[in-house]
């Protein structure tokens, strides 16, 4: 009985997140179609991109929307290449290990 609970527990709070993360993705999102160069939000957009992919891909159903939001954040990295030359090999590397952060359906 008391993993049943934690169980829905989890749940709930797997909700909770996805909810807040949606919210923080929209407020930079509202942020970038002000001025489409600043770096430090794309950057943070990519990263709650990729969290909330990961929030979303352990519900059901959820797998389609998480690769779509891993695209969104993969393309950002890309921009942020052309954006920061200076670290362009650290949203290199972060582009590799998103690559497979993509939920697999079975």
């Amino acid at each position: 009985m008391a993993l049943a609970a934690r169980a829905a527990e989890e749940a709930g709070d797997a909700a909770f997140l996805g909810e807040v993360l949606r919210g923080e993705v929209a407020a930079i999102k509202g942020l970038l179609e002000e001025s489409s160069d600043y770096r430090w939000a794309v950057l943070t957009l990519a990263a709650l991109l990729r969290r909330l992919a990961k929030a979303v891909g352990g519900e059901a159903g959820g797998e389609e929307e998480a690769r779509a939001l891993v695209a969104e954040s993969q393309a950002l990295y890309e921009r942020l290449v052309g954006l920061d030359p200076d670290h362009a090999r650290r949203y290199q590397s972060l582009l590799a290990a998103g690559a497979g952060a993509a939920p697999r359906s079975s």
